[in-house]
């Protein structure tokens, strides 16, 4: 059986849920179709519906985040204000950026998630150095062959390392570098 992962995002303040993808929806479609009406078509939920719903995401906030422009020759449109544009803006950034983490193999690696074999070599820990925020690791993983890891103290602390204790090394190539010095 094949699963993804998938994640619901929505913004929170202090009153409670501002907003989810649908409001985002809505926002989204204000800002190109300059018009509320336009925007709940294209959602295909009532103009009340939206309007209410805007009404709700501004009385949590206690800003405006869109603005009606009445007549003149463009007949009326709603606009958003920069509070419901950098509303957007945020909600966009989270969930791209939760999205694109569920997508990113390297990101789940980084969590111990699925980790490859060839990447994982066994050893036992020889030394486990704290200084401040970083902690050196040295890792035997074979005859006379130690690895030296730097890694936070929270994480050092979090894996209640010590001298003896089995782990497993991670290996990412993305953070291994090889010098070789040039013949003069």
């Amino acid at each position: 059986m094949k699963v993804k992962p998938r994640v619901k995002v929505w913004l929170e303040a202090d009153e409670g849920s501002v907003m989810g993808r649908g409001g985002a929806e809505l926002l989204k479609g204000v800002l190109d179709e300059g018009s509320l009406r336009a925007a709940a078509e294209r959602l295909g939920v009532s103009y009340k519906y939206a309007w209410n719903y805007l009404r709700k995401i501004e009385g949590k906030l206690g800003v405006k985040v869109a603005a009606s422009i009445r007549g003149g020759s463009e007949r009326g449109r709603t606009v958003l204000t920069e509070a419901g544009k950098l509303l957007l803006l945020k909600y966009m950034r989270f969930s791209r950026f939760l999205n694109n983490a569920l997508e990113n193999p390297e990101m789940w690696e980084a969590c111990g998630i699925s980790i490859p074999d060839k990447n994982v070599v066994p050893g036992r820990v020889r030394l486990v150095k704290v200084e401040g925020p970083a902690a050196m690791v040295k890792v035997e993983v074979g005859a006379s062959v130690e690895i030296v890891a730097a890694i936070s103290s929270a994480s050092a602390d979090e894996l209640n390392l010590k001298p003896g204790d089995d782990v497993k090394v991670i290996i990412k190539a993305t953070e291994v570098m090889i010098s070789k010095e040039e013949p003069m």
